[in-house]
């Protein structure tokens, strides 16, 4: 079995890992981003305008993960048909 590769053949858990590995990048977006430049990361990430925080951090990663399921589980599904 080669590195990264999941045994498990189920959707469910193959869902989890596409959700887990976008929502690790875009923690990882966020981190890169507010640390280089924080004031263009702050108007471009700070939702409430009250200054980045972890719900802030939270919303980014949710969005990579959506980002990352629709990409590929639900684009590719459509091409398809």
């Amino acid at each position: 079995m080669r590195l990264g590769q999941c045994t498990s053949s189920s959707p469910w858990v193959q869902f989890g890992l596409t959700f887990a590995t976008g929502a690790a990048s875009g923690l990882a977006v966020f981190a890169w981003v507010v640390r280089k430049s924080p004031e263009p990361g702050a108007r471009l990430f700070d939702l409430q305008r009250n200054g980045l925080d972890v719900f802030d951090a939270f919303v980014v990663a949710w969005l990579f993960g959506q980002l990352a399921v629709l990409v590929h589980h639900v684009l590719p599904g459509i091409g398809r048909d």
